[in-house]
């Protein structure tokens, strides 16, 4: 092979490898640990949840209603780890009002059932469509940031999220004593 062509070749290859990591570096940028859809923060644990809470609440739903594409709910609260009022109305739309895999698993909620909800208050300012509706607070975290209550077990509604970054993977079906979730410091 001509001496020409060799080093014409070992220069195009280096091009070529500059070109792909320069491609490479920006997709590498752009991946996300988002799953399911869900278009609010990615939390790596529960304590994670709470910490961007307002408040861990528990109780029962005695009403749902659409308004205007945006599903609210009726909290009946027994139990808060913050003055939050007796009753609250909860945005259970997805971060931006989308419908997503987190707001269908949120649509199965049935009033009657008892759950454990880490909620965060709503900005005023930041939904108009819901001023005539008072303070209205939003699930934090989605579907992990549910439980359902059986006896003194609290079990994610959602896929679930470890308790704490430490914890090894994600929960799955991991069930945790109400009282382990109740002294979790919210942001309230």
């Amino acid at each position: 092979m001509p001496e020409g062509l060799m080093a014409a070749l070992i220069v195009r290859r280096r091009i070529v490898a500059t070109l792909v990591g320069l491609v490479a570096v920006p997709l590498v940028a752009c991946t996300t640990t988002q799953t399911g859809g869900y278009d609010g923060p990615v939390y790596d644990s529960v304590e994670a949840i709470a910490s961007m809470s307002t408040a861990a609440v528990v109780g029962r739903f005695s009403t749902f209603k659409n308004v205007e594409g945006i599903r609210l709910g009726t909290f009946q609260v027994a139990r808060s780890t913050s003055a939050s009022p007796g009753t609250l109305t909860i945005d259970m739309t997805g971060e931006n009002g989308n419908q997503d895999p987190h707001t269908e698993t949120l649509a199965k909620m049935k009033t009657g059932t008892t759950y454990l909800i880490f909620v965060r208050k709503v900005a005023k300012a930041s939904r108009s469509d819901l001023q005539s509706y008072g303070d209205v607070y939003r699930i934090e975290g989605g579907a992990n940031g549910v439980f359902t209550i059986t006896g003194g077990t609290a079990a994610p509604l959602g896929p679930g999220v470890p308790m704490s970054t430490a914890s090894p993977g994600p929960s799955g079906a991991h069930a945790y004593s109400v009282e382990e979730l109740m002294p979790l410091e919210a942001n309230g």
